[in-house]
């Protein structure tokens, strides 16, 4: 079995602000805003080194937390949409919202999907690992009825791997 974290949504709550918001997260996302729990203020470095997460994610992650729409997050430098080593980034105390619950999942193209962006494989390692596994579920299927039939001719055994 394959876990892919990134695939998944996390329901947090929120007990900072004047208002209880529930923002929906991915799992990576999650474990940034939680770094925020022990103190207000983080580098992008101390992000990257305490989430243990790899540089696309962080940033795949923080863009939309950071997104000038939204700001739940707030960046030293908010114009750019990169981060630097050393950039500050602190927890907005002020975020406000109309709804109480909101989507914050980053969004993968089709093209970064297939590139095996954003902590996923790309399509041709998830084809050769599918490959694989079939193989060696044909291997067993074979294997089971040739202990049963002791003896088969390759046409019947190709129709009964087939059924």
């Amino acid at each position: 079995m394959l876990w892919l974290y990134n695939h998944g949504t996390v329901f947090l709550q929120t007990n900072y602000l004047k208002k209880d918001y529930q923002p929906v997260v991915n799992c990576f996302q999650a474990s940034i805003l939680c770094l925020f729990n022990d103190c207000d203020t983080l580098t992008y470095s101390q992000i990257k080194e305490k989430a243990g997460l790899s540089d696309q994610d962080i940033k795949d992650s923080m863009l939309k937390m950071c997104n000038p729409k939204i700001k739940i997050i707030l960046k030293e430098k908010p114009g750019k949409p990169s981060f630097e080593p050393e950039e500050k980034m602190k927890l907005n105390m002020d975020f406000s919202n109309n709804s109480i619950r909101f989507n914050l999942v980053p969004v993968l193209s089709s093209i970064k999907m297939a590139e095996g962006a954003g902590g996923i494989k790309s399509t041709s390692d998830l084809d050769q690992e599918l490959q694989k596994e079939r193989s060696m579920i044909v291997d067993a299927v074979i294997v089971r009825i040739m202990k049963a039939r002791k003896v088969e001719v390759h046409q019947k055994l190709v129709e009964a791997c087939i059924k």
